[in-house]
Order: structure tokens, then C-alpha cells, then sequence
């Protein structure tokens, strides 16, 4: 950045301590701004983490179990089909939650999703991942939903809270 003028000596020191002050401001807002972009590149990387380690422990588990019943259950249903059966079931259930775990994985990748989806939506899918996770059945109503703005929706921030929240519980 420069200063000039036409007419020789017409800054004054008080001219160059302005500038001085505006090219200090200058410096100070490109600093924050590369502060705020590597915050930015940080909080996405540590985002990413948890979404792996989210992939990881539930996600794997459940693939990993749903593997082992698979291996066993042509000898098992041999043995005793009301325990193949049983087995079976075990096995629609883990891959239904893991199926779920990734949908709702993949819609926190997608942020857009989290925004766009309806909240029910996305409770039930959680509900869903849940359940295939533990076997513990999860029913999600939702209540008075036509009474919120943004097309029946939450404001944008709320719903990603709430979902946020549920996700955590």
C-alpha cells in the first residue's frame, strides 16, 4: 500500500502516524485472517477424526459381529434352525444399524443434509443406528413441528443442535 501526493514535503509526521495506524491495522487483519483459516482447517481436520472414530467403533463393530454370525450360521441353522433363526435376525439387525450408523455418518459429511433433512428424519435414523447397534428398539415422535418456521423446520443452527445432541446421547 502507498501514500503519495504531488506536492513535494506536503505529508506530516501526523500523515505518517496515520498511515502507519491504517498499515498496522492492515497487518493486523491479515494476521487473523490467516488465524481464522487455520482455525478453520483445524476444526475440520478434528471433525474428521471423530467421524473416523465414530466409523471405527460403531460402524466396524457391528460389520465385524455381523461377519462372525454369517461364518457360523450355515452350521448353526444344520444344528438347531430356531437358533439359525434367531441368529439370522441378529444379523438383519446389525447390518440394518450399521447401515443406519453410515447414513448418519455420512449426513454429518454433508452438513447441507443435516439443514435440509427433516429433524424426525434424522432422529429416527439415529433411532435407527441405535437400535442396530444395542437391540434396544427406539420409537421417535415428533410433536407440533407445523408451528415452526423454515418450511415446517427448525431455524438452520437449532436443528443441527438438537441433532447434535441426540447423537451424542
Amino acid at each position: 500500500m502507498g501514500v503519495a501526493h504531488a506536492e513535494r514535503d506536503y505529508f506530516t509526521a501526523h500523515h505518517a502516524d496515520l498511515a502507519l495506524t491504517v498499515a498496522n491495522q492492515a497487518a493486523i487483519t491479515m494476521v487473523n485472517a490467516e488465524l481464522y483459516e487455520h482455525a478453520q482447517t483445524l476444526a475440520t481436520l478434528q471433525e474428521r477424526q471423530r467421524l473416523a472414530r465414530n466409523l471405527h467403533d460403531a460402524v466396524n463393530q457391528s460389520l465385524f459381529s455381523a461377519g462372525l454370525i454369517a461364518e457360523v450360521l450355515p452350521r448353526l441353522w444344520e444344528r438347531d434352525p430356531d437358533e439359525g433363526r434367531r441368529s439370522l435376525e441378529d444379523l438383519r439387525r446389525l447390518t440394518r444399524g450399521a447401515l443406519a450408523e453410515m447414513r448418519a455418518l455420512l449426513a454429518e459429511l454433508r452438513p447441507s443434509t443435516l439443514i435440509d433433512t427433516d429433524l424426525g428424519d434424522l432422529l429416527r435414523l439415529l433411532g435407527s443406528a441405535f437400535t442396530g447397534r444395542t437391540n434396544i428398539p427406539v420409537a421417535v415422535t415428533v410433536v407440533g413441528q407445523e408451528l415452526l418456521p423454515r418450511q415446517g423446520g427448525l431455524p438452520a443452527e437449532v436443528q443441527v443442535t438438537f441433532y447434535r445432541c441426540a447423537r451424542k446421547g
